[in-house]
């Protein structure tokens, strides 16, 4: 008698301690979930709603061998370090190349910074004939927990830039 009534509560403790365990599983994969959500998800956003820098119009420079040269003049609204640039060029086929950009004005490494109106170094973009537009994309440091906070550079037409008088300044195409 005593083993029948010990028996159906062992198999409740064992059923109820089965329930706990795979809430807090689930529970814990979710969280998880989220947070990789936000961590892949976060800075794009912040670089679309909350962008380091604005007004971003490159100025035409003359090209440089092969090459198309500009400044860029750009608002900084955020005091958040910055970590670099990447340039990127549409192929006519809408596939992104990854470009190489030249700064000759250049010394030393990149500074960041303070928050106000900013006229960049000169830079020089190598494009590959099949290009039909170029776009930059600017990261930055803010702090967050994600890490870094990107902000896009365009896109502008390659289409426009060819036969442009220098000096004119392009804003983005929309």
């Amino acid at each position: 008698m005593i083993a029948a009534t010990s028996a159906p509560s062992l198999w409740t403790a064992v059923r109820i301690a089965g329930r706990r365990a795979a809430a807090v599983c689930f529970t814990t994969m979710a969280a998880l979930g989220i947070w990789v959500a936000v961590m892949t998800i976060a800075p794009t956003l912040e670089g679309r709603y909350f962008p380091v820098v604005k007004n971003q119009v490159v100025e035409h420079l003359p090209d440089e061998d092969g090459g198309i040269a500009f400044h860029i003049r750009f608002d900084k609204v955020r005091d958040c370090y910055s970590l670099g640039r990447a340039w990127y060029a549409v192929l006519d086929d809408g596939t992104l190349q990854l470009v190489n950009a030249q700064y000759p004005e250049q010394i030393g490494p990149m500074l960041s910074r303070p928050v106000g109106r900013h006229r960049g170094v000169k830079t020089v973009l190598q494009l590959p004939e099949a290009a039909k537009a170029f776009f930059g994309v600017t990261v930055h440091q803010c702090g967050m927990p994600w890490g870094a906070s990107r902000s896009p550079i365009g896109p502008f037409s390659v289409e426009r830039w060819k036969g442009a008088p220098h000096g004119r300044e392009f804003p983005p195409d929309p």
